[in-house]
């Protein structure tokens, strides 16, 4: 690996001698003043030891949950900066010696820096009376969730037109919000009032893991998709980040894992709002994925043209439909309607209001997904577009609990997709009949921009046949 010509590139940048000299001095003399503070608090015992043990785990976090994930993120907008990032694409190497050499090569001070207050950490933990298997367990989660935070980093930053003053890092800051801080506040207050962290275990299915082990292993199960993200951005920088396949793959993935998550509590401690919270929390890739595997008219265009030129006689009508975005975000959704129908069956809560509760967010599901479509084959032609379109949506989501709460109508707020959940979760009554009218309405909505989709689909083959 240290063959690889940006570890050394990046090596000599981050380890001259005056920088290095500079950070070591600054982490020796916060060393210094933490052994100072704490010995004037408690004294020379365990307990300062142990204080210091947390006091190391906060600068760790600092060091590989913000500073690494930074410099891996903002790898890709210095190339651009310095005006080399031409020569970048260019150099011989392979997406995966590119992906290594930015994470390791941008890092490398970092790591040894880490390294060095991993064992400084684990002498505390002995001295402090830690237990070992804490010590090890937190030592694995750091690293997992570190090697999530800095792929998920240079992932963000992989972008064809990505400006000079853009950090590419936005991303960075919103996982470090969400993984790193409450989880070292929380494990540090969980210690010490007195609680075994180490011996904590949550359900997955049926099987009960440690939940410092079951969050390690998400965070490397998803790094690895990442790292797949990376891959594919090095190789196809212009192209969506999942190909359809991949799109299904990641839902499905992602919908084994949270119906693990919550499987136990919807078997042995129902509560109807349960069901409808794993539903939100399930159905969010289905709202994100649409962004990260769009296709644009070109590439329908393009796609098309490949497929003229391996068959004359080929029906574009249904090449087109199969390729096209609408039939890869349906699938998705299906996915997750499987699961959703799986655990109603866990909960005991399989019956045709839930079943109706589905097919409902199908229809509001496809009034979106239309309108998002047209945007993505209309854009090009017409610039403005996506602001009239946006707009939309945002009244067909906000508008009917605005109103509901301005005329002080429940009924209204049933209207909004989101606002029905609300009422789900809360326990609030929501008739079937209303759920039959409300999927009603949300079909003759979607049927608008629909038709204004397909007829754009047909456009598109007709060109397709013209450049031949």
């Amino acid at each position: 690996m240290f063959n690889n010509p940006l570890i050394k590139r990046y090596r000599l940048s981050a380890m001259r001698p005056a920088q290095v000299f500079i950070y070591i001095a600054i982490y020796l003399i916060i060393l210094l003043l933490m052994g100072i503070i704490n010995e004037k608090s408690t004294g020379f015992s365990t307990k300062m030891f142990k204080d210091i043990y947390f006091q190391l785990l906060f600068i760790q976090v600092i060091f590989l949950f913000g500073w690494a994930p930074f410099n891996s993120s903002a790898a890709i907008r210095d190339e651009i900066i310095s005006d080399s990032y031409d020569f970048f694409k260019m150099l011989p190497l392979t997406p995966a010696q590119k992906t290594a050499g930015i994470l390791v090569g941008k890092n490398l001070f970092v790591f040894i820096l880490a390294a060095i207050n991993f064992f400084l950490m684990f002498v505390c933990g002995i001295i402090g009376e830690l237990n070992l298997k804490l010590q090890f367990q937190l030592l694995v989660v750091i690293i997992a969730v570190s090697f999530f935070l800095n792929s998920g980093g240079l992932l963000s930053s992989i972008q064809p037109n990505i400006r000079k003053n853009e950090a590419g890092s936005r991303i960075v800051i919103v996982l470090l919000a969400i993984f790193g801080l409450p989880f070292l506040f929380g494990a540090i207050d969980f210690i010490d009032s007195g609680k075994q962290l180490e011996g904590l275990a949550i359900h997955f299915y049926n099987i009960a893991i440690p939940v410092l082990l079951l969050i390690s292993l998400f965070a490397l199960f998803y790094s690895c998709w990442m790292i797949k993200g990376s891959l594919r951005k090095f190789t196809y920088e212009r192209s969506p980040l999942f190909t359809p396949l991949g799109a299904v793959l990641f839902m499905l993935t992602f919908e084994i894992i949270i119906l693990g998550l919550f499987f136990y509590q919807l078997k042995y401690q129902p509560y109807r709002g349960d069901i409808y919270i794993y539903g939100v929390v399930s159905f969010i890739p289905a709202l994100i994925i649409p962004f990260a595997s769009r296709r644009t008219c070109d590439d329908y265009i393009e796609f098309l043209g490949r497929k003229q030129s391996l068959s004359p006689n080929i029906n574009l009508k249904a090449v087109l439909l199969g390729r096209s975005n609408m039939f890869t975000w349906i699938a998705v959704f299906l996915a997750w309607a499987i699961f959703a129908v799986v655990a109603l069956f866990v909960s005991n809560k399989a019956d045709k209001f839930n079943f109706m509760t589905i097919a409902v967010y199908f229809s509001a599901y496809l009034f979106i997904l239309f309108i998002f479509e047209l945007f993505n084959i209309l854009s090009p032609s017409i610039k403005k577009i996506g602001l009239l379109l946006g707009f939309i949506v945002g009244l067909y989501i906000v508008l009917p609990m605005i109103l509901g709460g301005v005329l002080d109508n429940e009924h209204l707020v049933k209207y909004s997709p989101i606002g029905l959940i609300v009422l789900f979760i809360d326990n609030e009554y929501v008739g079937y009949n209303f759920l039959i009218g409300y999927m009603i309405f949300n079909l003759v909505l979607a049927s608008i921009p629909g038709l204004f989709v397909f007829g754009t689909y047909l456009r598109i083959v007709q060109t397709r046949y013209q450049m031949k």
